[in-house]
């Protein structure tokens, strides 16, 4: 059984949990009551102590796409270089696979 994934995501004043991730979306644990359009959000790492990294923050622009009383889904409008570092790293780690590579500094 796969780990949980360790990303926090900052929306609407509020740290939420990041059930699941791709390159294009993210599920969250339910936010509710986020108005519909473009919003801006920052993901945050969790560290191997638990506690979210406040530093390692990545802004992003994203869009509900679907709203229900277990989850929000939202999609990047914009899938940047920080980003995509970001949510790769915390997938392999979730698998338990070293993602760095000297080359390209993932």
């Amino acid at each position: 059984m796969p780990r949980k994934l360790d990303l926090m995501v900052m929306i609407g004043g509020r740290m939420v949990r990041v059930l699941d991730a791709t390159l294009r979306t993210i599920r969250l644990e339910t936010v509710g009551g986020v108005a519909p359009g473009d919003i801006r959000i920052t993901l945050y790492p969790i560290g191997g102590d638990g506690r979210v990294e406040t530093e390692a923050g990545v802004e992003a622009v994203a869009r509900v796409i679907d709203q229900n009383d277990k989850a929000s889904h939202l999609a990047f409008i914009v899938s940047t270089y920080p980003l995509s570092k970001l949510i790769i790293s915390s997938l392999a780690h979730r698998q338990g696979i070293e993602p760095y590579h000297r080359k390209i500094g993932l």
